[in-house]
């Protein structure tokens, strides 16, 4: 009989025990007592300063671009010579190279422009070496295998022609009311990049930053007219007089990814010194209203911002220079362009400024993973305006709804995916501004997202970890959330990279109790009905019987119910989805107005009341109580056994 008792008891006991880890485990429990003030973000850890300058002076083996250029302004020709001395940094033997000719993107225009090489040789410009051309392609046959750390030199003769066409980065334009100017960019044959992938050989695409390059040491020869003013990519390190209207500037560059001039008579220029480091900027007359001092200090400001967050900049010269194009701003490496009489300019000063860390310094390949540097840099360039001006809100929500809107809406019916290729997008024949509203808009909005998570120490430690181990490298995504998950797990929040669309949150229930001590216990169950499932935080405004309002923020993770509970030491009255946020989550509409609360009543938005019961996980005491209850039982039935 007793022992029937034992296991009637037992039994009971086992299924106390699994009724409450069922209801633990399918019940979501998590307490909020508001949102973390973040504020600006600790100094860049000194081991990640000191790495990046070892870096910087490292005798890396790498690949020599000595280029000996020549501008003719009447026929706006462009003549030169390369010598390469390419090293094999490759694992395997390499027997071709190729080189992109971008500026055979405008070959078809009114005015054309083209780079058309001439002769390939060896170094000593003895053998002739074998290419062909195809899809602003040049394929070099090398005369024997380049084995892993070897080296292979040779000899080019180039002539690029310069279109008067700015929907081209590489352009020249003369108008006798705004000034003339030259776009050096793209305009010499450069090394494809041969990674995992094999070689890279995307032409010059109309969808984003189509350019990828390895890292390279560059030497540069440049003979202008005398009266020609010239922004470069590199170090000023010497100049010649050629003839009485010529003049030779010499320059250098190490490590970088490219190098390009802006030229015009018309330019003003001023000079400021960051960290010993010459900081020039190169205006025409029509943008002196706004840039005169203006432009100068946001540059200075964008480098002390940058240095801070992320790391020294390594480059020993920095040039701005207003252009003229269909960007408002574009990177190169010691060097950006700004449009002329572009209205966005210091936003684009601060955007084209950081790209010196997230493109020129940590590369990735802009093709396949054109988000990552446009993203964080996109992010930058609202951190700027965040920390110069304090427009955190009016700015960050702007992009925020927009982000909302587009993942959301018709233009995109397959939802807005972040982490997409410019391939993809053009072998599917989708618009060119799901480029643009994925990298420029949706990614900086996540990244902000991220933050707002993770909190500032985490976000930016992460990003300062990302510049220090990938630097004159070649990143990948990968790598980002690597460091990222360095100081905290962030795995949870891929889906926002991957999945096209965003949080659809609908509100099953609100609950009211009191606790003691004058705290009372708020319950709110939600789950997600769209087509994928992300963890987001849901901004609730809660108004309190002090005439007071405070903002919750709740977890929902789940497509089935999930509560969470949150302690508040005053009564609360009412409560209201804080749309004005702008977070990337939308309510269902009917949801959108405000509840009135009671003790365990909800009033919903049709003014029907309801009683609303919410399944909570049980107190942990109980379930350790009942284990130990069950265990002193049985314990006890085994030495009556023993005795």
């Amino acid at each position: 009989m007793k022992k029937a008792y034992r296991l009637i008891f037992s039994a009971m006991v086992i299924a106390v025990i699994l009724l409450t880890l069922n209801s633990a485990i399918s019940t979501s429990s998590t307490n909020f007592t508001g949102i973390k003030e973040y504020k600006q973000a600790t100094s860049i850890n000194p081991n990640h300063t000191d790495s990046i300058m070892k870096s910087i002076a490292s005798s890396d083996v790498l690949t020599n671009y000595t280029l000996d250029l020549s501008l003719d302004s009447s026929s706006h020709y462009l003549t030169g010579t390369l010598i390469m001395d390419y090293v094999n940094n490759e694992n395997i033997n390499i027997d071709q190279l190729y080189f992109h000719l971008f500026p055979n993107a405008s070959v078809n225009e009114d005015i054309p422009g083209y780079l058309l090489v001439n002769s390939v040789k060896t170094k000593d410009q003895v053998q002739e070496l074998d290419f062909t051309f195809g899809n602003q392609l040049l394929n070099l046959t090398l005369p024997q295998p380049v084995l892993p750390d070897g080296t292979f030199s040779l000899w080019m003769e180039f002539e690029t022609a310069i279109t008067t066409n700015d929907s081209f980065r590489l352009n020249y334009k003369d108008d006798p009311t705004k000034g003339l100017v030259y776009a050096l960019c793209n305009y010499y044959p450069i090394l494809a990049v041969f990674d995992d992938d094999g070689w890279n050989l995307e032409p010059q695409y109309f969808v984003g930053d189509p350019f990828y390059s390895d890292v390279a040491n560059y030497y540069v020869n440049l003979t202008v007219q005398s009266d020609y003013i010239v922004a470069s990519s590199g170090e000023l390190i010497g100049q010649n007089s050629v003839l009485t209207d010529q003049i030779e500037y010499k320059y250098q560059l190490l490590k970088a990814r490219d190098f390009s001039f802006a030229i015009s008579p018309d330019y003003i220029t001023e000079s400021g010194v960051y960290n010993s480091i010459p900081l020039k900027v190169y205006y025409l007359p029509r943008d002196a209203e706004n840039w005169t001092y203006q432009a100068l200090y946001a540059a200075l400001y964008s480098f002390e911002l940058f240095t801070d967050l992320y790391g020294p900049y390594p480059y020993t010269s920095f040039s701005i220079a207003t252009t003229f194009g269909f960007y408002g701003g574009m990177e190169w490496p010691g060097l950006v362009y700004i449009q002329s009489g572009y209205n966005y300019w210091e936003t684009g000063i601060a955007h084209e400024i950081a790209h010196q860390w997230f493109y020129a310094v940590v590369g990735n390949d802009q093709i396949d993973e054109g988000f990552l540097d446009e993203g964080i840099v996109c992010y930058s360039h609202w951190y700027y305006w965040e920390e110069r001006y304090d427009w955190t809100v009016d700015f960050f929500d702007a992009h925020l709804w927009r982000t909302a809107e587009t993942s959301n809406a018709t233009q995109f019916p397959d939802g807005l995916v972040i982490n997409r290729s410019i391939n993809y997008i053009i072998e599917n024949n989708m618009d060119s501004s799901y480029y643009w509203e994925a990298a420029y808009h949706k990614a900086p909005s996540v990244f902000h997202l991220l933050r707002t998570y993770i909190g500032d120490d985490n976000f930016f430690n992460g990003l300062q970890r990302f510049y220090t181990e990938y630097s004159f490298q070649i990143a990948t995504f990968n790598n980002l959330i690597e460091c990222f998950n360095y100081y905290t797990d962030i795995d949870w929040f891929l889906p926002w990279f991957n999945e096209g669309f965003i949080p659809n949150v609908e509100i099953v229930s609100t609950e009211l109790k009191d606790t003691v001590q004058n705290e009372y216990n708020l319950s709110i169950t939600l789950k997600q009905t769209g087509l994928s499932v992300y963890a987001a935080k849901i901004p609730f405004l809660v108004s309190l019987d002090n005439g007071e309002d405070t903002l919750i923020w709740v977890w929902s993770n789940t497509s089935t119910a999930s509560t969470s509970y949150i302690l508040l030491d005053k009564k609360p009255l009412s409560l209201t989805t804080e749309l004005s946020s702008g977070y990337l989550y939308s309510i269902n509409l009917l949801q959108m107005a405000s509840w009135s609360i009671e003790d365990n009543i909800i009033i919903t938005t049709d003014e029907t009341s309801t009683t609303t019961t919410t399944t909570t996980s049980p107190a942990p005491w109980l379930m350790l109580s009942t284990v130990i209850l069950y265990l002193a039982f049985y314990t006890r039935g085994i030495r009556k056994r023993r005795m």
